[in-house]
């Protein structure tokens, strides 16, 4: 899978590479997000405050919590 990141729609593209479609487009609550992939996992960082553990076998959110600044 590929991760990008779309400020302008409030949005992340999961991206198959190998299958060269979008699998799903993930909401954000922000348009300054980072992303971190591992091989079973990834993570989203929001410019509020906010982090998320998503799984990618099921594109499905595992857990939120607040992020200490």
């Amino acid at each position: 899978y590929w991760l990008a990141p779309k400020p302008s729609n409030r949005q992340i593209a999961v991206i198959d590479v190998k299958e060269r479609k979008i699998t799903k487009l993930i909401p954000t609550d922000d348009d300054k997000v980072k992303v971190a992939a591992g091989m079973t996992r990834f993570v989203v960082y929001s410019g509020k405050g906010t982090i998320s553990r998503w799984n990618f076998s099921k594109l499905e959110r595992e857990v939120t919590l607040p992020y200490p600044k």
